[in-house]
């Protein structure tokens, strides 16, 4: 099986490909979403780009064959996540420190290079959507082989990432796609989310016009927004959630997290929302220690144990 770095998923197709890690931050192993093509259809074919924006933060684009890469935890406590990363739905920009942190404590991070809808899916917004499902669903399906609880997988998401985990957690009981293998005969729920400066809503007036636009096109009439505006698809049924956010995100505005937690607690759901003053956009989790916001992990993995506690 070849050896396979970030910088080698460059032409990556749809085999299967066990990477031993180079350094503690590198994946474990890489492993395509689809056993073939994903579901939709493409307009003309796409190679993978990778640009290395800094030691720390690759940026993705022309994803044709979306992945799975996997960071196991250093020492499990029997949870995992699925990892959206964010990039407005024009790229996905994926920084390291995001798994390193969460392995770290515990956590085994699937990450998810998943399909940017303006890239020519016949699929359009469907697609990611698409990959949120079936990512939840392969990582329950490989749960076992990384000491990870398959009733304890969660999703994680940041920026237009953020609206890929919540669409997750709102819309899994949706058929996006038909059935591929045994892998989606498991459910594609979420048992928790973690929402940090989320795109949720495609509605005025605090819609992210970017992700909007690249999801949806132009001008897309109310009922359209409104079918992918997450705090619109909360029931009871959507997995309890934790939500992150900065006043001064100057980027997607802290309403998006308002709403989804108004909607959540409506629905009866348990949901715990961190609006801090100061961190602007982004909200990773190595902000710097002068912030009250550089805590959150923490506060995430206090609301994490209650949870687990709860069983």
């Amino acid at each position: 099986m070849p050896h396979l770095t970030r910088r080698g998923l460059l032409g990556v197709g749809a085999l299967a490909v066990a990477a031993p890690a180079e350094t503690p931050a590198a994946p474990a192993a890489i492993v395509p979403l689809w056993p073939g093509e994903p579901p939709g259809g493409l307009a003309a074919p796409l190679t993978m780009a990778i640009e290395k924006r800094n030691a720390d933060t690759s940026v993705y684009t022309k994803i044709g064959a979306p992945l799975l890469l996997i960071y196991p935890a250093a020492k499990p406590n029997g949870s995992a996540f699925v990892l959206a990363q964010g990039g407005g739905y024009l790229r996905i920009a994926s920084s390291m420190a995001v798994p390193a942190a969460f392995t770290a404590r515990g956590f085994t991070v699937f990450e998810l290079l998943y399909r940017l809808p303006a890239e020519g899916w016949k699929a359009g917004p469907e697609a990611p959507k698409q990959d949120g499902q079936r990512a939840m669903r392969l990582a329950r399906q490989l749960a076992p082989r990384y000491g990870v609880d398959p009733a304890r997988i969660g999703v994680m998401g940041f920026s237009a990432g953020g609206h890929v985990a919540a669409t997750a957690a709102t819309a899994f009981a949706q058929a996006s796609y038909a059935p591929v293998d045994d892998a989606d005969t498991l459910s594609a729920r979420p048992d928790f989310a973690v929402l940090s400066c989320p795109v949720i809503t495609m509605l005025e007036p605090y819609a992210h016009g970017g992700s909007r636009k690249l999801l949806l096109g132009d001008q897309p009439d109310e009922a359209r927004a409104a079918a992918y505006s997450c705090e619109k698809l909360v029931t009871e049924a959507t997995p309890p959630c934790f939500l992150v956010h900065a006043g001064d995100d100057k980027v997607v505005p802290a309403d998006n997290s308002i709403l989804m937690v108004t909607a959540l607690r409506r629905a009866g759901v348990s949901a715990e929302l961190h609006l801090y003053a100061e961190g602007g956009h982004g909200m990773g989790p190595n902000l710097p220690s002068t912030l009250p916001a550089s805590h959150w992990p923490d506060a995430m993995m206090r609301w994490h144990g209650r949870l687990t506690a709860k069983g």
